[in-house]
């Protein structure tokens, strides 16, 4: 690499000018904006068109865009030190931001096993640690992985590892799991989005193994999950259930097939990825943010 001229002591380096130059891209809200470059496939004239969408939206969120000589800048609102020159870099760090604040309200909870109100059975939510290999992740994903592979079948399995491991489309995904006497009897995966001022968790599996089934144990998962996703502010839970389990769902849990109003309230504007499945209903229910 050519080395810019040394003056002084001190290289000269070429700064981009302060304050956004380009004024046809003004801040502007778009949820879907960041997930829509990364994992979308839009070409040509429409990417084009959404890098824009895109711009708006990081400028919205506090980022500083600068262009010169040929080169856009992306400055996150979080380090005056780091700077980016790429727009896929830019929503990559930009996501971790939306983690991170998401993960200082759950953080505390990670890997700590909450007593309930069943003897010898503890609920806990984990998730990923991308420090580390996967070799030496917490040992309970794995066992998760395979109650939930055991459940659903193998053909469910590449799914499940990518949900439970939080890998590419799959990813900010959290697993729960309810344990007895120290064995993995329930498990759920959950994920929280934000549209607009709605915010919503999903959930695509939930199971509790064979020998475990009759003993409430799901009960325990589902209604402490509950509990959580309130106290973080999530406005409605939702889930695929096919229809010959749509009634436990309703009756236990107080969860009702998603009508049109709801739809539009959750799913307004798009773009959001959800896991979802043939031949299955989307049900939701609404929290109360009490206590």
């Amino acid at each position: 690499m050519v080395k810019p001229p040394i003056v002084g002591n001190s290289y000269a380096v070429k700064s981009p000018p302060p304050p956004p130059i380009f004024l046809n891209v003004g801040p502007e809200f778009n949820v879907n904006a960041v997930e829509q470059w990364l994992y979308g496939d839009f070409k040509g004239p429409a990417r084009k068109s959404l890098s824009i969408t895109v711009m708006r939206h990081l400028s919205h969120m506090g980022w500083m865009i600068h262009y010169h000589d040929g080169v856009h800048y992306f400055k996150p609102p979080t380090d005056d030190k780091q700077m980016f020159t790429n727009l896929i870099e830019a929503c990559n760090h930009e996501q971790l931001l939306n983690n991170k604040e998401e993960m200082r309200r759950i953080c505390h909870l990670l890997y700590q096993r909450i007593p309930t109100v069943e003897e010898d059975t503890t609920w806990t939510v984990l998730q990923v640690d991308r420090t580390v290999a996967r070799e030496n992740q917490d040992m309970r994903l794995s066992f998760a992985h395979y109650v939930l592979v055991s459940a659903f079948g193998d053909h469910f399995s590449n799914m499940l590892e990518s949900i439970v491991y939080s890998i590419i489309e799959f990813s900010g995904f959290y697993t729960t799991v309810v344990q007895k006497n120290n064995e993995i009897a329930s498990v759920a995966n959950f994920r929280i989005h934000t549209n607009g001022d709605v915010k919503f968790a999903e959930i695509p599996f939930v199971t509790t193994a064979r020998e475990f089934r009759g003993q409430r144990l799901c009960n325990i998962l589902m209604n402490t999950l509950q509990d959580i996703l309130n106290k973080l502010g999530v406005d409605e839970i939702i889930l695929p259930s096919v229809p010959s389990t749509f009634s436990m769902w309703n009756k236990k849990f107080g969860f009702s097939i998603i009508d049109k109003d709801k739809e539009e309230l959750i799913f307004g504007g798009g773009g959001i990825k959800i896991v979802n499945f043939r031949d299955t209903i989307f049900c939701a229910t609404t929290l109360n943010h009490v206590g």
